[in-house]
């Protein structure tokens, strides 16, 4: 990633977690048994019928994988974002590939190798773009990467964390609309992929920006953690309605 960084960050190249699951998962669905009963009422037997929920084994989509830059980077060391995605308990793994200055281009060949070495993996969190469009002004290249990208997702279910920047440079302001833009578009093309509306919950004009205006601030990786937590917990059920397919 150009620009400034926090300090802390200049140490650290790629992180790589994975965490186990084995809690279970509140949201199950729920089976119907029906129970007769039976009395007397002086000679003559009369029954009654009613149905009782009987909880089955929760569904659970499968493995989750979080290919990211160093925004996703952040958002694990200061916002422990795996963590949090765990304690959720949704999934049966969790993996995290964040590494600094990844762009969506050099993902591409990420995906297909993991993929191809892992065949558990029931859903996919995409937090690429920002690097590129730093470099890459054509306005046909959103949507040639994000239709690269799914195209490497051999059909598995995708959220992809929408692209935004700080104030600081309109430009790239305007460049993260079209991105999104293009976001919105390969959504009604792909039924596997689902939005991350981050451009709206982290507004351009914020405090919690360094001064590049393209990296939050520790409190603004907090947020930014929060935010994808809960967007990938819905997002498995999402994921969930793909596997039982």
């Amino acid at each position: 990633m150009f620009g400034r960084w926090p300090r802390v960050l200049f140490l650290i190249g790629t992180v790589t977690t994975t965490l186990a699951v084995h809690a279970v998962d509140a949201s199950s669905t729920t089976t119907s048994t029906t129970i007769t009963m039976v009395a007397t009422i002086g000679s003559t037997p009369t029954s009654t019928s009613s149905t009782v929920a009987t909880p089955t084994a929760p569904i659970k989509p499968g493995a989750l994988f979080i290919l990211g830059d160093s925004l996703c980077l952040g958002a694990e060391i200061f916002g422990k974002l795996s963590t949090t995605v765990k304690a959720s308990a949704r999934w049966t793994t969790v993996v995290s590939d964040c590494k600094m200055g990844r762009r969506a281009l050099d993902g591409r060949s990420i995906l297909t190798t993991t993929l191809e070495s892992r065949m558990d993996f029931a859903g996919i969190v995409v937090a690429l773009g920002t690097n590129d469009l730093l470099s890459r002004r054509e306005k046909a290249y959103p949507a040639w990467i994000i239709e690269e990208m799914m195209s490497r997702a051999k059909g598995k279910p995708v959220l992809w964390v929408e692209v935004t920047y700080g104030g600081v440079h309109p430009d790239y302001v305007g460049r993260a609309r079209r991105f999104n833009t293009a976001l919105a578009t390969a959504a009604k093309r792909y039924p596997n992929l689902s939005i991350a509306p981050w451009f709206d919950a982290y507004p351009s004009k914020s405090r919690l920006w360094e001064r590049d205006g393209i990296h939050p601030t520790v409190p603004g990786y907090r947020m930014r953690a929060t935010f994808l937590a809960k967007q990938i917990s819905q997002f498995a059920t999402f994921g969930a309605s793909f596997a039982t397919r």
